[in-house]
C-alpha cells in the first residue's frame, strides 16, 4: 500500500480523536492515530490523479463525520499532506521548504553555531500562515513546521531565551519554550542542512521532544 497521501484531522480532545478514528475505520477507511491526530491515508488507483483522489477523499471523509455526528469534534478543517520521498514525510505543499538553504545564508548563519531550538505552540491552529509570517521576522531559520508548533533554530542560550521571549509576547503563539540541542541533533542538522543525510520515517524532523513525531499508533 503505497499511502502517497494522507489527510490529517484534529481532534478537539483525545476522546474526539478516537471517535473520529473509529467512526471512519468502520466505513472503510485506512486510518491511524496519534494522540488528538488522526491520519486517514490515500492510495490512488492505478491511472487516478493523487490530488483529485485526495480532494475527492477528503469530501467523503467531511460527508462521513457529519452523518456520524463527528463534525462539531473537529478542530480545524482537515489539512491533505503529500508524502515526499526525499524528506521522508507528509508536507504540504502549499507551505515553504522547512531548511531553506537561502534562509541561513540571508541570514549570515552557520548551521554549526546552532546550539539551541526554541519550540513553539501556535494559540490559533486557523492562523498558521500568520504566525509564519510573524516567525520570520524573528530572524531565525525555521528547522520544522507542522499543525502542532513549530522549531526555530537559535545560537546559544541566551539567543533562545530572548526569541522564547519575543515569540511569546505575541498573540499567536500559545508557548515558547527554549530547549539545548544533544550533540546529536547539532550534527543532524548539518547534515540536513549540506544535504548529506535523512531522516528515518515517522520521525518529526529528528527533534524528538517537539509536538510528538507526526506518526501513527492506535
Amino acid at each position: 500500500m503505497a499511502r502517497d497521501a494522507c489527510i490529517v484531522l484534529e481532534g478537539v480532545t483525545w476522546w474526539s480523536a478516537k471517535d473520529i478514528q473509529n467512526a471512519l475505520r468502520a466505513h472503510g477507511f485506512d486510518v491511524d492515530r496519534d494522540w488528538k491526530s488522526v491520519f486517514c491515508f490515500i492510495d490512488p488507483a492505478r491511472g487516478m490523479r493523487l490530488r483529485r483522489t485526495a480532494e475527492k477523499i477528503r469530501q467523503q471523509v467531511s460527508h462521513v463525520l457529519r452523518e456520524e455526528g463527528l463534525a462539531e469534534e473537529l478542530a480545524q478543517e482537515p489539512e491533505i499532506l503529500f508524502w515526499r520521498a526525499d524528506r521522508h514525510r507528509y508536507v504540504n505543499p502549499s507551505e515553504p521548504e522547512e531548511f531553506d538553504q537561502d534562509a541561513w545564508v540571508r541570514l549570515g548563519i552557520d548551521p554549526g553555531d546552532v546550539t539551541h531550538v526554541v519550540e513553539i505552540t501556535p494559540a490559533d491552529a486557523f492562523k498558521q500562515q500568520a504566525l509564519r509570517a510573524f516567525l520570520q521576522k524573528l530572524a531565525r531559520p525555521l528547522l520544522a513546521g507542522s499543525l502542532r508548533g513549530f522549531v526555530l533554530a537559535a545560537l546559544d542560550e541566551p539567543d533562545a531565551a530572548q526569541l522564547a521571549r519575543r515569540a511569546g509576547a505575541s498573540s499567536l503563539v500559545r508557548d515558547a519554550t527554549p530547549r539545548r540541542l544533544h550533540p546529536l541533533e547539532r550534527w543532524k542538522i548539518r547534515q540536513q542542512i549540506g544535504g548529506n543525510y535523512a531522516s528515518e520515517p515517522g520521525d518529526y524532523l529528528y527533534f524528538p521532544g517537539a509536538f510528538g513525531d507526526g506518526g501513527g499508533g492506535s
